[in-house]
């Protein structure tokens, strides 16, 4: 997928799948730090767009410190996201901010390894199961 916002959808139905299991927020998150990687290298006009971050070597070692460090980061966004709500909205649009341990790991392990499954589905600059030269 060229663009991030379009695996927002797997992330979508993953929530409503695993409800209190997964972090979607989290998710977001890794799928954004992953696609850093393109938009660096268009900048730079590089050969190959999708590398290193688009491996699931790669893409794991982004889901680990999000997994970690990004769980408290998404618990802020999320309790901004609620004082930020209109009374009017905050019945049907207010979230929970605390985020579990295994609801960041799933959210962002799912969300690094289906982003270089999807991107590689559309990319064929892609080597997802080994890091390129």
């Amino acid at each position: 997928m060229p663009i991030t916002p379009l695996h927002f959808g797997l992330g979508a139905a993953l929530k409503a799948a695993l409800a209190g299991a997964f972090s979607f927020t989290v998710f977001a998150l890794v799928n954004i730090l992953v696609d850093i990687e393109p938009v660096v290298r268009v900048i730079i006009a590089a050969d190959r767009l999708h590398a290193h971050a688009h491996t699931y070597l790669g893409a794991t070692v982004i889901a680990i410190p999000c997994a970690i460090f990004g769980r408290p980061v998404c618990e802020w966004a999320l309790r901004k996201w609620n004082e930020r709500l209109d009374s009017k909205l905050q019945r049907h649009l207010s979230l929970t901010p605390g985020i579990s341990p295994l609801a960041a790991w799933s959210g962002a392990l799912l969300g690094a390894w289906s982003h270089v499954a999807l991107d590689s589905i559309m990319h064929p600059d892609m080597e997802p199961l080994w890091p390129p030269a």
